[in-house]
């Protein structure tokens, strides 16, 4: 019995490890989180296209809702509390199948464009970019592709 024990624990943890893998994976491509923070100031074509492609392949995953309802937290926010967000993405992840990776990538990317901008916001002496303001539109623009290929799945138009 001892044994079945150990087994099944390992498996466990295998499967923990094969599903951090996977949401890692997932978001690999968003390795240079400072240019999706300014994407209100100057939006580049790449991290654009990293964006449309993330949403083209999870979009099943993360339905609109679910982005309004931290659209709007974040929105009411200030860059100082935005860490308390972080809380809400943890409740949000527990809450979700963890079958929805693309959901599970999606928050564990938006915490990490957290931690970025308040490193950034403390970094920064200026202030010269808004990062609050970055991580907004960020989820505007998560939004939009969301939707937009949400409803390709049911019509034959592309962008």
């Amino acid at each position: 019995m001892n044994k079945d024990f150990r087994t099944k624990n390992n498996q466990r943890t295998d499967n923990r490890e094969s599903f951090q893998e996977e949401i890692s994976k997932r978001i690999e491509k968003f390795n240079e989180l400072e240019s999706f923070l300014t994407l209100h100031v100057s939006p580049k074509e790449n991290e654009i296209n990293i964006l449309k492609n993330f949403f083209k392949t999870n979009n099943e995953d993360v339905s609109a809702s679910q982005l309004r309802n931290l659209f709007d937290e974040v929105k009411r926010s200030s860059i100082s509390n935005i860490a308390l967000v972080k809380i809400k993405l943890a409740y949000m992840a527990s809450r979700t199948e963890p079958r929805k990776k693309g959901y599970h990538a999606f928050i564990s990317l938006y915490s990490q464009l957290i931690d970025k901008a308040l490193e950034l916001h403390e970094k920064t002496e200026e202030k010269k970019v808004d990062y609050h303001k970055g991580l907004v539109t960020f989820l505007e623009a998560s939004i939009a592709y969301q939707k937009y290929f949400n409803k390709l799945k049911n019509n034959a138009y592309e962008l």
